[in-house]
């Protein structure tokens, strides 16, 4: 029964991650004018904090999820497929962290009126996601590795893990697809590790 609850985590992650994110409004692009950004973020002060309680518990349940995910890869002989998946998984808890610190120091930025951080943080924000998207593309790669040859539906779903896992690291738009692919990976493999408890 434990180990059923501990394989749910990747679909918790997914899911606070989603919450927490959307607290956050539509965040501005790099290119938009720095007063914008600022009233954004003026505007979204309260959500943000919300946002960073969030963003911070995803760390916790990834790196539950990665200890399991490995330990079956492991037990299953696919050390390499097992050591991918959990050094993306660790990556990803590793970016989500950086996020939600920056999102908090950003917010205590706008309290203090220090508009010219608040633009600062706000770009580092805006590209601290290549550290948790390439976290989840490379444990996309290896769960999705560890999946292939099985048969049926699992053995298919390996490949599109893979596929995705390697999309996340292109330029976008299509790094964005692959990113958004590896999370739906981690929810749908989080939700079949617990169905086979």
């Amino acid at each position: 029964m434990k180990s059923r609850w501990l394989s749910l985590s990747g679909l918790a992650a997914v899911v606070l991650a989603f919450v927490g994110l959307s607290f956050m409004g539509d965040t501005p692009s790099l290119d938009t004018a720095s007063s914008e950004i600022v009233e954004h973020w003026t505007e979204a002060a309260n959500g943000s904090l919300a946002s960073v309680f969030l963003v911070l518990a995803v760390p916790l349940l990834i790196l539950f999820g990665s200890v399991l995910l490995r330990s079956r890869g492991e037990a299953a002989g696919m050390d390499v497929w097992a050591f991918l998946a959990g050094t993306g998984m660790a990556i990803a808890a590793v970016g989500f962290l950086i996020a939600g610190g920056l999102a908090a120091a950003t917010a205590d930025a706008v309290n203090a009126s220090l508009d010219d951080v608040v633009v600062s943080l706000h770009a580092f924000g805006m590209r601290s996601h290549l550290v948790w998207w390439g976290g989840l593309g490379l444990m996309a790669i290896g769960g999705g590795g560890m999946a292939i040859g099985r048969p049926g539906f699992r053995g298919l779903f390996g490949w599109f893990g893979v596929v995705v896992g390697i999309v996340a690291f292109t330029p976008d738009p299509s790094g964005m697809i692959g990113a958004i692919g590896s999370v739906l990976f981690i929810a749908v493999t989080s939700v079949l590790l617990a169905r086979s408890e």
